[in-house]
């Protein structure tokens, strides 16, 4: 299971570093002089609306999914550790690109604006997408798996 959970944090690093380079590019662009802050006003409020309803959005989304995913779980007394990761990556996927895409969103209105108020709220964001990073206790709370369940899963894949 652990090496299985393995390759779910490598997705989830693939998924958290982009975001902070780029705000850190756009960062020293904007300090070098690179861009100009000829922007529409709106594109600020839509931002911070952005970065302010993501993390809620996030968790309410990947909440329906793994709601609607742990049915298969206690249903399928077969299922095996394949499986059962297979169950809980997809809302965890769904979740940190519901995060992703929105501190993307507030490097690039920085870059726009020059408001740090953005680079700020993108740094939350991205901090918030390290921090709901995969983990076997994560598993079992998110699919409602017991240790006994677990372990009948684990003895299933052999």
């Amino acid at each position: 299971m652990e090496q299985r959970l393995k390759n779910l944090r490598i997705i989830h690093m693939a998924l958290t570093a982009p975001p902070i380079f780029m705000l850190g590019v756009f960062y020293f662009l904007r300090q070098s002089g690179q861009a100009s802050n000829e922007s529409p006003a709106e594109l600020l409020y839509v931002a911070i609306g952005l970065a302010v309803f993501a993390p809620v959005l996030s968790h309410f989304i990947s909440g329906q999914l793994f709601a609607a995913r742990i049915v298969q779980i206690k249903e399928n007394l077969s299922i095996n550790e394949e499986q059962t990761v297979a169950v809980y990556q997809s809302p965890k996927i769904v979740q940190w690109a519901l995060l992703e895409g929105p501190a993307f969103f507030q490097g690039v209105v920085f870059f726009l604006t020059g408001e740090l108020l953005l680079l700020g709220l993108g740094g939350l964001l991205i901090a918030i997408l390290a921090i709901q990073g995969p983990s076997l206790a994560d598993l079992k709370k998110r699919l409602d798996i017991s240790d006994t369940r677990l372990r009948q899963i684990q003895a299933a894949s052999g």
